[in-house]
Protein backbone atom coordinates (compact mmCIF):
# COMPACT_ATOMS: atom_id res chain seq x y z
CA UNK A 1 0.00 0.00 0.00
CA UNK A 2 1.12 3.36 -0.77
CA UNK A 3 1.79 6.01 1.70
CA UNK A 4 -0.40 9.30 0.61
CA UNK A 5 1.37 12.52 1.73
CA UNK A 6 -1.43 14.39 0.86
CA UNK A 7 -4.82 13.54 -0.10
CA UNK A 8 -8.38 16.02 -0.26
CA UNK A 9 -11.56 16.04 0.69
CA UNK A 10 -14.36 18.13 -0.02
CA UNK A 11 -16.57 19.15 3.15
CA UNK A 12 -20.48 18.45 2.42
CA UNK A 13 -23.25 20.71 4.12
CA UNK A 14 -23.61 18.33 7.29
CA UNK A 15 -19.75 18.23 7.92
CA UNK A 16 -18.92 14.98 6.64
CA UNK A 17 -16.03 14.73 4.30
CA UNK A 18 -15.47 12.82 1.02
CA UNK A 19 -12.37 11.85 -0.83
CA UNK A 20 -11.91 14.15 -3.72
CA UNK A 21 -9.72 13.17 -6.48
CA UNK A 22 -9.31 15.07 -9.52
CA UNK A 23 -10.18 12.91 -12.92
CA UNK A 24 -9.03 13.60 -16.77
CA UNK A 25 -12.56 13.94 -17.48
CA UNK A 26 -12.92 17.01 -15.41
CA UNK A 27 -9.82 19.05 -17.07
CA UNK A 28 -11.04 21.02 -20.13
CA UNK A 29 -9.51 20.22 -23.94
CA UNK A 30 -9.47 22.74 -26.37
CA UNK A 31 -12.56 22.04 -27.95
CA UNK A 32 -14.87 23.41 -25.49
CA UNK A 33 -12.14 25.62 -23.59
CA UNK A 34 -13.37 29.11 -23.22
CA UNK A 35 -11.30 32.06 -23.49
CA UNK A 36 -10.16 33.18 -20.10
CA UNK A 37 -11.88 30.50 -18.25
CA UNK A 38 -10.40 29.05 -15.16
CA UNK A 39 -12.06 25.58 -13.67
CA UNK A 40 -13.71 26.01 -10.07
CA UNK A 41 -11.58 24.23 -7.56
CA UNK A 42 -13.21 23.13 -3.90
CA UNK A 43 -12.47 24.37 -1.09
CA UNK A 44 -9.16 22.89 0.46
CA UNK A 45 -8.85 21.49 3.78
CA UNK A 46 -5.89 19.70 5.61
CA UNK A 47 -5.11 18.79 8.97
CA UNK A 48 -2.01 18.22 10.20
CA UNK A 49 0.36 17.12 13.23
CA UNK A 50 2.17 19.41 15.09
CA UNK A 51 5.47 17.66 15.88
CA UNK A 52 9.09 18.89 16.88
CA UNK A 53 9.43 22.84 16.88
CA UNK A 54 8.12 25.70 15.43
CA UNK A 55 9.89 28.81 14.36
CA UNK A 56 7.15 31.03 16.64
CA UNK A 57 7.13 29.10 19.73
CA UNK A 58 9.98 28.42 22.40
CA UNK A 59 9.24 24.62 23.38
CA UNK A 60 8.77 21.62 20.89
CA UNK A 61 4.96 20.44 19.93
CA UNK A 62 4.60 16.63 21.87
CA UNK A 63 4.26 13.51 20.37
CA UNK A 64 3.70 11.13 23.07
CA UNK A 65 2.95 7.40 22.87
CA UNK A 66 3.35 5.64 25.86
CA UNK A 67 2.87 1.90 26.31
CA UNK A 68 2.31 -0.24 30.04
CA UNK A 69 1.68 -3.52 29.73
CA UNK A 70 0.06 -5.51 32.68
CA UNK A 71 -1.96 -2.98 33.94
CA UNK A 72 -4.40 -5.87 35.40
CA UNK A 73 -1.53 -8.79 34.69
CA UNK A 74 -4.21 -11.64 35.24
CA UNK A 75 -6.13 -10.71 32.09
CA UNK A 76 -2.92 -9.46 30.06
CA UNK A 77 -4.42 -5.99 29.61
CA UNK A 78 -2.04 -2.74 29.10
CA UNK A 79 -3.27 0.86 28.55
CA UNK A 80 -1.76 2.79 24.87
CA UNK A 81 -1.98 6.51 25.24
CA UNK A 82 -1.76 8.71 22.98
CA UNK A 83 -1.13 12.49 22.86
CA UNK A 84 -0.62 14.70 20.26
CA UNK A 85 -1.74 18.36 18.39
CA UNK A 86 -3.02 19.23 15.14
CA UNK A 87 -4.04 21.85 13.04
CA UNK A 88 -6.12 22.83 9.99
CA UNK A 89 -5.31 24.45 6.92
CA UNK A 90 -8.35 26.17 4.66
CA UNK A 91 -7.24 26.84 1.08
CA UNK A 92 -3.36 27.59 2.74
CA UNK A 93 -4.34 29.61 5.56
CA UNK A 94 -3.81 28.64 9.04
CA UNK A 95 -7.80 27.89 10.52
CA UNK A 96 -8.25 28.38 14.30
CA UNK A 97 -10.77 26.17 16.09
CA UNK A 98 -12.06 25.96 19.17
CA UNK A 99 -9.98 22.58 20.13
CA UNK A 100 -6.36 22.45 18.77
CA UNK A 101 -4.93 19.69 20.98
CA UNK A 102 -6.60 16.42 21.11
CA UNK A 103 -5.89 14.08 23.56
CA UNK A 104 -7.14 10.35 22.88
CA UNK A 105 -9.32 8.42 24.99
CA UNK A 106 -6.96 5.77 27.09
CA UNK A 107 -7.54 2.53 25.37
CA UNK A 108 -7.44 -0.59 26.80
CA UNK A 109 -5.23 -3.70 24.45
CA UNK A 110 -4.43 -7.05 25.31
CA UNK A 111 -0.42 -7.64 25.53
CA UNK A 112 0.78 -10.94 24.33
CA UNK A 113 1.71 -13.08 27.22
Amino acid sequence: MALDLTRSFVENRDGSYDPYEASRSETFNDTNKVKNHTPIRPFELKTYLKVGPSSDQKESTPFIIEWIPDILPRCHIGELRIKFEYGHQRNGQIENRNSRTMLSPDLSLQSQA
